[in-house]
Parts: structure tokens; C-alpha cells; sequence
């Protein structure tokens, strides 16, 4: 590969499970290595073919950038796919409103009543007033109605409102979690739709 191919080379390419589900980001140097040695092919994000090293050197469907090497040119790939990794690795999730209402499924942990957004509060089972502190085990989905009759009592000062569900902290494996403003148009297809349901990684 000529010299000035360095810049090019740590430019950046998504790279998917074998499932298809966004992992992470890799540079164009190490997509290009796992593709030479077949551990993963270039999918066109147009069509979803798939393509391995030397089909993906002969292939019409990239971006028209290439990088020179000694005999031939190379098509930059920005998606690759891995042909045996399955799995996703562990992100801690952030104790966040948004998570906190997904592992409540959006109900009350009270009354047990599904909630819309606006009815949601978050209740602290042991008081702020009283110690309690912002974790995953004190914190509980709470309609507006119960959060009030709890007030700042614990719940053993209450004899009607008992929770239904002991909270803990949830064991997640999220897919890649990236700023928009970081994607490039070819992944649009891939990290849209693998963030419409993904715990928010900002924090309470």
C-alpha cells in the first residue's frame, strides 16, 4: 500500500455481530485485516450483500474511495460483518429515568398500572429525607398518585402501598451506543433501528 494511505487507514467502519446488531467502531485498517484473514466480510448497505476480501477488491458496490496497494486497488469498506462473533459485549447502563422506566415496563411499582410518560414519577423507596440514596435498588417507577400518598414515609409507616417488585439493578447487553452526529450515512440503516429501544446511557 502506497504511503500516504495513513489517514485513510484509521478512518472508521462499523462493525456488526454476526446477528447483524451494531457492536462498535473499528478503523479501516483492522476491518481490513479481519476481511483478509475471513473473519469478516464488507456489506453493501444498500443491498446487504455480503462480500469477502477478494470479491469485495472486484465488487462496484462502494463509495469510490480506494487505497493503493502495489498491484491493485482496495474499496474502502464502511460496514463490516462478522462471520463468527455472536455475541454483545456488556455495557454498564446508566441509572437513568428512561431505564428505570424500562425495567419497570413503564408501570407504577405500587398499583402496578401501566403508565403513559407524562403520568411517570420515580419514587425513592427509602426517603432522600431519610438516607436514601439514587440507585437502582431504592429507585421505582411511581404513578403521581402513589408517589404522593408515600410521600416521604417508608413504607413500613404505610399499611396500602406495598411494592410489587423487589428493583435491581438490570444485567443489559446493549448494542453500540454512538452520537448521531458520529454516524456516517451508511450506518443510518444499521444504528437506527438498533436505537429505537436502547437504554439511554445518560445518567440521573
Amino acid at each position: 500500500m502506497s504511503p500516504n494511505n495513513g489517514t485513510t487507514l484509521n478512518d472508521t467502519a462499523l462493525v456488526l455481530n454476526k446477528s447483524w446488531i451494531p457492536i462498535t467502531i473499528t478503523t479501516i485498517r483492522k476491518a481490513l485485516v479481519m476481511l483478509y484473514q475471513n473473519t469478516a466480510q464488507v456489506v453493501c448497505p444498500q443491498t446487504y450483500a455480503t462480500f469477502d476480501f477478494f470479491a469485495w477488491c472486484q465488487s462496484s458496490h462502494h463509495n469510490g474511495r480506494f487505497i493503493q496497494a502495489i498491484n491493485f486497488k482496495i474499496p474502502l469498506p464502511e460496514v463490516i460483518r462478522l462471520n463468527h462473533y455472536n455475541g454483545i459485549p456488556y455495557q454498564e447502563p446508566a441509572l437513568s429515568k428512561h431505564n428505570i422506566c424500562l425495567r419497570d415496563n413503564y408501570t407504577c411499582q405500587y398499583c402496578n398500572h401501566r403508565l403513559r410518560k407524562e403520568e411517570i414519577t420515580i419514587d425513592h423507596i427509602i426517603p432522600r429525607s431519610k438516607g436514601g440514596k439514587t440507585t437502582w435498588e431504592n429507585c421505582v417507577v411511581a404513578c403521581k398518585k402513589c408517589n404522593k400518598i408515600k410521600g416521604n414515609k417508608m413504607l413500613s409507616e404505610l399499611k396500602k402501598l406495598k411494592l410489587r417488585h423487589l428493583p435491581t439493578k438490570p444485567n443489559w447487553h446493549l448494542p453500540i451506543s454512538l452520537s448521531k452526529g458520529k454516524w456516517k450515512q451508511s450506518w443510518n440503516v444499521f444504528l437506527s433501528s438498533a436505537s429505537k429501544k436502547r437504554p439511554s446511557t445518560t445518567p440521573l
